[in-house]
């Protein structure tokens, strides 16, 4: 996905990243199986962009109803987060938490990558004739959107969460909490109260891939429906200024200030995320300066974030 990259942050960086959310994503993981963790001996190598929402699958779709909550705080947005934002003059998602996959960014070891390309490459080809109107919660029919990877790698994500469920209950673990998804309640992911696509619980390892979402866009940060999570910043001008000068957002009240990071000279923060490395002081910018004179931009997040 090369074409659609604005901007990229220099190798060291992504390689430290890489490690800390990986390093955090499986603490936070063993966590959450309890001890089918160990007993399966799971661990998370893939990370993927995150999505606000699951496209272009339906809810009725095992590639979205077994995806867990996000970790994202729950207030995010004040009053707005997770729910339909027209009213504060955004678009339908962009008060939502990072929760879905996207696959226009994946990054991990060759050696893991390759079993999953393997696997989203036997799914098309199963699908490869099947038409678009995929998700209409028959239990009986198995689609995909045709040409459309993120549907693959959804699919895949999906039932890998099905999966270590089915594994957490195996291993006497309570089943997860209750969740949803815009307007529709999923009240146990195993067998949800509306007509779905159908996954059958093995308790093992066989739809494990090591996926992990990058919830808190520590590598990556993807624009579908985050509009007003950013703003450009001029490198010719303060950059603390320009942040400050961010117009208030729905969850404005319950903010932290904007703080610049250590990090990079045009990134705000996230209140709560996983720790990350600073890079080196000598580390490029994400834009290139001209001259003097000429004004250079950076993507920046929103100071709610």
């Amino acid at each position: 996905m090369v074409g659609d990259a604005w901007f990229q942050l220099p190798l060291e960086v992504l390689v430290d990243r890489y490690r800390a959310v990986m390093d955090r994503a499986n603490k936070d993981l063993e966590i959450n199986m309890g001890r089918a963790y160990r007993a399966a001996a799971v661990n998370q190598t893939i990370l993927f962009g995150s999505s606000k929402r699951c496209t272009p699958n339906n809810v009725q779709s095992s590639a979205c109803y077994p995806v867990p909550e996000s970790p994202l705080s729950s207030k995010l947005y004040g009053k707005y987060t997770d729910a339909p934002s027209l009213e504060v003059g955004q678009g339908d998602y962009d008060t939502y938490r990072q929760r879905f996959l996207n696959s226009g960014f994946i990054v991990g070891p060759v050696r893991d990558l390759r079993p999953l390309f393997r696997r989203a490459q036997r799914k098309a080809s199963d699908q490869i004739r099947l038409s678009q109107t995929s998700d209409d919660g028959s239990s009986t029919i198995n689609k995909l959107h045709v040409g459309s990877d993120q549907a693959i790698f959804s699919a895949i994500l999906g039932e890998q969460e099905f999966q270590r469920e089915a594994m957490r209950r195996k291993y006497g673990e309570r089943p997860r909490p209750q969740s949803r998804i815009v307007n529709v309640r999923i009240e146990d992911i195993l067998d949800p109260s509306f007509p779905h696509e159908v996954l059958q619980p093995k308790g093992d390892k066989s739809g494990e891939f090591g996926i992990v979402v990058d919830y808190w866009s520590d590598l990556e940060m993807q624009t579908a429906d985050n509009g007003e999570d950013g703003r450009w910043l001029l490198h010719n001008q303060p950059v603390q200024e320009q942040l400050l000068a961010f117009p208030a957002s729905p969850g404005a009240a319950s903010r932290r200030s904007p703080t610049t990071s250590p990090r990079s000279s045009s990134t705000a923060r996230a209140s709560r995320g996983p720790p990350s490395p600073s890079p080196p002081s000598s580390a490029p910018r994400t834009a290139g300066t001209r001259s003097r004179s000429t004004p250079t931009c950076a993507w920046a997040r929103s100071p709610w974030w």
